[in-house]
């Protein structure tokens, strides 16, 4: 009976350790996929200084369209609608008082 339970707290526990382990490196990984637009960049026959560069202004170029996009979106929506202009019609006409 002991080596049933001590086998079923084993199995138990590499389930656990099985299941929990891909979870606890996802969550270690948690923004790397913040430059995704990295994996384009063709870094063949360049330097070590030279990947660097274009890493990095391919980061600049990436926050500036963010840049651009976020303001955008902040003039559009606090942008007023325009005033419609009033109907001199119905003011001018004495039926309208």
């Amino acid at each position: 009976m002991r080596a049933t339970l001590s086998t079923l707290a084993l199995s138990a526990l590499a389930l656990t350790t099985a299941l929990a382990g891909p979870a606890a490196i996802a969550c270690d990984m948690h923004g790397s996929a913040d430059n995704f637009f990295l994996a384009y960049i063709d870094f063949r026959d360049m330097t070590e200084a030279e990947q660097r560069a274009a890493e990095q202004r391919a980061i600049d170029q990436f926050h500036a369209q963010q840049l651009e996009t976020a303001k955008a979106r902040f003039t559009r929506r606090f942008t007023p609608d325009p005033m419609p202009e009033p109907d001199r019609s119905a003011v001018s006409s004495p039926q309208a008082l």
